[in-house]
């Protein structure tokens, strides 16, 4: 009983730096054919869909990944439902033997289900349990959806906040230090999300040592970085800050909040878990209960094997999504918080040069026309 295993590296590692040779290659040859057969789907998870995973999700390619799916990441599927499957799988096989020696070997044993009963049970429960499943995985989709719109909300936010800052406050010192202090707070509901010891060595590379100090002693550190950009836009007022510009900048300020505090809540409040012990239990008892229903056909254990296989692998499809972060590409959105707010500075001020540059031309050229008009 494990932690769940999600992601794209294989079941035995890395295989790099264990040597080149033709007899490792040889050696090694059933798990590379299994990297290759199950391996190879784009990782659209932890990373943003480029065009080239665009081409290969919408290949004919598809189809064999969705075959098998079941097998390998994102979700290994088959390796984390290992145990209910295999307990499933016993149950069948110890009701077959007993049907097949109770039908054509003589066992004078009674039978399970001589009236049907499990046959018509199955039928009346099989669309309750399609329900719970597909309620369970529909509002697990939504928390992974609102985490991700979210999340890369609070980088808008960050990157709105700095493109304010550029437009309306003078000081070159002030703006830097907006910058500084969005990006800090993008990293710090990174730091929230994947529940890091310590925030990201590219968000503490940003700060001073007693600022960085000052981060690790607060309580939330996400309140220290929007509360120390809500002084910087004070400060702003000093330096050209207009107390509307003032006001919206706080509005932005007030949004990113607003989307931290939501991937605050979906990280440290799980789905009712009523919800999930119902839906999970309700599957497990129905497939512990299936094989009474056998007729001692040993064909049967394959209907039964693939059955479990599928309504199980949803169930955990909805559980991997109920704890969204690990599903998204958060380093990739928050490198380009810090791609973004850094552009915009560069930007404003190869602006700023050019409008310089331009005025002085201008003033140049007036000069010039005014020693005509003299002669």
């Amino acid at each position: 009983m494990g932690a769940i295993r999600t992601g794209h590296t294989p079941l035995w590692g890395a295989r790099r730096g264990k040597g080149g040779s033709w007899l490792w290659r040889l050696l090694a040859s059933p798990l590379i054919l299994w990297e290759y057969l199950f391996y190879q789907r784009p990782n659209v998870t932890t990373e943003k869909t480029r065009p080239a995973d665009w081409a290969r999700l919408q290949s004919e390619w598809r189809f064999w990944d969705a075959l098998v799916c079941y097998v390998g990441p994102p979700s290994h599927f088959l390796w984390n439902i290992k145990c209910p499957l295999l307990g499933t799988m016993v149950v069948s096989c110890v009701v077959v033997l007993y049907e097949y020696g109770r039908t054509q070997l003589g066992w004078n044993v009674p039978d399970l289900d001589k009236s049907n009963v499990m046959n018509d049970a199955y039928r009346l429960s099989s669309f309750a349990m399609s329900l719970l499943l597909s309620l369970r995985l529909g509002r697990a989709y939504e928390r992974w959806w609102s985490a991700r719109c979210t999340f890369a909300g609070v980088g808008s936010a960050a990157s709105t906040l700095v493109g304010q800052a550029v437009a309306w406050i003078d000081s070159p010192q002030l703006r830097n230090d907006i910058r500084r202090w969005a990006v800090v707070w993008h990293y710090s509901i990174l730091h929230i999300c994947t529940a890091a010891e310590d925030l990201h060595p590219k968000g503490a590379a940003l700060l001073g040592e007693e600022e960085l100090a000052l981060y690790r002693a607060s309580r939330k550190p996400r309140q220290l970085a929007y509360q120390q950009l809500r002084l910087l836009v004070v400060q702003g007022k000093r330096h050209g800050l207009s107390e509307d510009a003032a006001l919206a900048m706080d509005a932005t300020i007030v949004k990113g909040v607003s989307d931290a505090g939501t991937c605050v809540r979906i990280k440290f409040q799980a789905l009712p878990q009523t919800l999930t012990l119902v839906s999970t239990g309700f599957l497990q008892i129905w497939l512990l209960l299936v094989p009474l229903g056998l007729q001692g056909e040993w064909l049967e254990l394959v209907a039964v094997f693939f059955t479990a296989l599928l309504l199980l692998s949803v169930d955990e499809a909805a559980t991997q999504l109920e704890n969204p972060f690990p599903m998204l590409p958060l380093e990739e959105i928050l490198d380009s918080t810090v791609r973004d707010t850094a552009r915009t500075l560069e930007e404003a001020e190869a602006l700023r040069a050019l409008q310089h540059s331009c005025s002085k031309r201008l003033s140049a050229d007036s000069n010039v026309v005014v020693g005509v008009g003299a002669h």
